[in-house]
C-alpha cells in the first residue's frame, strides 16, 4: 500500500521517511496529454479486485470502470492518436508498458518489458514512449526515465538515469522531457527538464517542491502535484509555472485536505486541468477538474467506484495526409474536439495557413512548400518538411503538435 500525500508519518527517522516516500511512488499513476479528437478521460485502477483502465466522456458521463482489464497493478496511463499505454508493475521484479487500441481491443500487456527497475509512470509523444522507474535491481534509490520507439523497439531503460532520489512522473512536449524527483534524505523535491534527446539536463528547473508527484505540461505552463507525507508539511496543492521555469506558484490550486483528498496525478487539455485522488484514506477515488486559470474547481468531477483513479485528458490529433503529386503540395487532416482555430506555422520550408473549426470536426490544412523545400521538389522531386500545428479552442489555451511530412512532386 502506498503512503498517500495526506498521510502523517509521525516522527520517523529521515531515511525511513524517505524510503516510505519512494514506496509511495511505486504505486503512483501517471498522466499525459492524449492528442486525439475523441473526448475521453482515462484512469488506472490498481485495486487487487478490479485491476483495469477506466474511461469516461470528457463531460464526466458514460463511466466505464473496466474499459481495458489488466493482470498486474496498472499505474500510469497515456494516450496518443492510435493507442492507450499503461504501466503494469511487478515490484520488485520489474514490469512492463502495456498497450491497446483506442477501442480497447488488441491488448498487449507486455508491449515493452522493463527489467531493470519497477516502472511507475508513462508518457507518449509523436515518436517515443517514456516512463519512470525506481527500485530495486539498481539499488534502492536507483532509477531512471526510460524511452522506446512507438513500436516498442530500441528500449533504453536508462535514457535519463537518476541516483539521488526517486523519479516519480514524466511528461513531454515538443521540445523537452519533464520529470519529478521526490524528496530524498535532506534533498528537497524538484522538477527537472531535459532536451528530447536526453541531453541538456536542468537539475534545478523548479526547486523546493514539497513531494512532487504528478506532472503535466501544455503550450504555456507546467503543472505538478505537491503531496505531503511529512508531518510538518501543509496540505497538498497543485503547482504551476511558466514553461521557462519562471512564475512559480506552489499553491495554484489548493483546498485539499490531509485525510479527505490529495491529488497525485495530472492531465491537461485545451480547456481544463484534471487530477486523480486515489482516496486511500477515505477509501473513495475521485477525478477532479478545474479551468486552466485555476477557477471552477470540482473535486469530484468523476467518482469511479474504485480508488486509485488516474485522469488522462484528450486534445486534438493530426490525421491522414493527402498529397497532390502534380503540384508537390498536400492537405493534412486535423481532428479537433471543440470549436476553435487551427493554424499551420510558417517556416523556411512551409507557407503558413489558418482554418476555423465551428464544431468537433475534421479540417484539412493546406501544406504548401516554400524556399528550400520548393527548390528540393524542383530538383529531386521530394522534400521533407515539419508541420507545426496549433489548435486554439474557444476559451481555452492553445496546444501545438508537430508532424514530419514528405512532399512529392512528379517530374
Amino acid at each position: 500500500m502506498r503512503v498517500m500525500p495526506g498521510a502523517r508519518v509521525g516522527t520517523l527517522p529521515t531515511t525511513l521517511v524517505s524510503m516510505l516516500a519512494l514506496l509511495a511512488a511505486l504505486l503512483v499513476s501517471a498522466i499525459a496529454l492524449a492528442p486525439r479528437a475523441d473526448a475521453f478521460v482515462y484512469w488506472a485502477n490498481p485495486a487487487p479486485d478490479a485491476m483495469a483502465i477506466g474511461r469516461a466522456n470528457l463531460d464526466g458521463t458514460g463511466v466505464d470502470e473496466s474499459f481495458v482489464t489488466t493482470r498486474k497493478f496498472p499505474e500510469g496511463v497515456a494516450v496518443d492518436a492510435h493507442h492507450i499505454y499503461w504501466v503494469e508493475a511487478y515490484a520488485p521484479e520489474g514490469g512492463s508498458i502495456g498497450r491497446a487500441n483506442l477501442d480497447g481491443t488488441g491488448v498487449d500487456r507486455k508491449f515493452i518489458r522493463v527489467r531493470t527497475n519497477t516502472p511507475i509512470e508513462v508518457a507518449v509523444d509523436a515518436s517515443h514512449v517514456y516512463w519512470t522507474a525506481n527500485c530495486c535491481r539498481s539499488g534502492f534509490f536507483g532509477g531512471a526515465v526510460g524511452r522506446a520507439n512507438l513500436d516498442g523497439t530500441d528500449v533504453e531503460e536508462g535514457f535519463i538515469p537518476a541516483t539521488d532520489g526517486p523519479v516519480l512522473d514524466v511528461s513531454v512536449d515538443a521540445t523537452h522531457v519533464y520529470w519529478t524527483k521526490g524528496r530524498h534524505l535532506m534533498s528537497p523535491g524538484v522538477i527537472r527538464r531535459a532536451d528530447l534527446d536526453g541531453t541538456g539536463i536542468d537539475y534545478d528547473f523548479i526547486t523546493d517542491v514539497r513531494e512532487p508527484q504528478g506532472i503535466a505540461v501544455d503550450a504555456a505552463h507546467v503543472y505538478w502535484t505537491e503531496g505531503s507525507v511529512y508531518p510538518d508539511d501543509s496540505p497538498p496543492t497543485i503547482g504551476r509555472a511558466n514553461l521557462d521555469g519562471t512564475g512559480v506558484d506552489h499553491n495554484f490550486i489548493d483546498g485539499f485536505g490531509f485525510h479527505t483528498n490529495a491529488p497525485i496525478d495530472l492531465a491537461v487539455d485545451a480547456g481544463h486541468i484534471y487530477w486523480a485522488d486515489p482516496g486511500v484514506i477515505a477509501f473513495t477515488g475521485t477525478i477532479g477538474r478545474a479551468n486552466l486559470d485555476g477557477t471552477g474547481v470540482d473535486q469530484a468531477f468523476i467518482t469511479p467506484e474504485r480508488r486509485h483513479a488516474v485522469a488522462v485528458a484528450v486534445n486534438f490529433s493530426l490525421g491522414k495526409l493527402r498529397r497532390n503529386r502534380n503540384r508537390g503540395t498536400a492537405k493534412l487532416t486535423v481532428e479537433v474536439p471543440a470549436p476553435g482555430d487551427v493554424a499551420l506555422a510558417q517556416t523556411k520550408k512551409l507557407k503558413g495557413s489558418e482554418l476555423r473549426a465551428d464544431a468537433a470536426e475534421k479540417v484539412r490544412l493546406p501544406i504548401k512548400p516554400r524556399g528550400k523545400a520548393k527548390q528540393q521538389l524542383a530538383e529531386k522531386g521530394k522534400a521533407m518538411v515539419r508541420a507545426d500545428v496549433t489548435y486554439s479552442p474557444d476559451g481555452g489555451e492553445p496546444t501545438t503538435q508537430s508532424k514530419e511530412i514528405k512532399l512529392i512532386k512528379r517530374g
